[in-house]
């Protein structure tokens, strides 16, 4: 109900402003309506997708979302998106991006050796405690 207010309230302050070139969206922003807004004459200026990302790739697939999401992006000059948190970032680059290189790399001439240890499972357990991030690369 409070997404609806503030849909509300944007739209009424829109319509005051005399600003007509303006869309508030009261559903759910899907393939159809991203296929009503390429095809339609309207061009904007600015557009703000709110909504998290991932939810949008796990919901539609890979496919369908970046079909979705290229479409809206080409309906506006300037497109604002809502990024998911730095915590979020944060656990799945230290999932997905590890600071730990494949053991399958040789060590090269001079490096340093502890780094390229493989770490202990118990050692690698507190690294993914969702309390430990964001990372500080990321706060």
């Amino acid at each position: 109900l409070a997404v609806r207010a503030d849909a509300d309230a944007h739209l009424a302050a829109a319509m005051r402003g005399g600003h007509d070139n303006n869309i508030v969206c009261r559903r759910a922003v899907d393939k159809t309506l991203a296929k009503d807004l390429r095809e339609s004459p309207e061009f904007f200026r600015y557009q703000v997708l709110t909504g998290d990302l991932l939810d949008l790739l796990v919901a539609q697939g890979r496919s369908d979302a970046e079909a979705m999401v290229g479409s809206l992006l080409g309906v506006a000059m300037t497109t604002f998106l809502q990024m998911p948190s730095a915590r979020t970032l944060s656990l799945a680059f230290t999932t997905f991006f590890h600071t730990y290189p494949d053991t399958a790399l040789v060590r090269p001439a001079g490096a340093n050796p502890a780094l390229f240890a493989v770490p202990a499972l118990d050692d690698l357990a507190p690294r993914f405690a969702v309390a430990r991030h964001p990372r500080p690369a990321f706060a």
